[in-house]
């Protein structure tokens, strides 16, 4: 499995579309941490949190003019099940 000691980096639009930032907030919602005994893993693709996707999803929010509270928002709504692509 690949990990951030890979140096995995997808690239980050500097400005990204409307379906990037779709595709972003998915990817900062889907792809969270969880701790477990080794430290923080991503619940869906089982690697050290943050992984390559969250980090890509954050850069390209980040891009697009969201703050880090405008993350730890969405991402608080969707664990109420409030979803932007519903």
């Amino acid at each position: 499995m690949p990990s951030e000691a890979d140096g995995i980096a997808y690239p980050v639009p500097a400005h990204p579309t409307d379906d990037d930032i779709g595709y972003a907030q998915k990817a900062v919602i889907i792809h969270q941490g969880e701790d477990w005994p080794a430290g923080m893993q991503c619940v869906n693709c089982h690697v050290p949190w943050p992984c390559p996707v969250n980090r890509w999803g954050r850069g390209v929010l980040g891009s697009a003019g969201y703050a880090e509270a405008d993350v730890a928002g969405l991402v608080r709504r969707a664990r109420r099940g409030i979803v932007p692509w519903s």
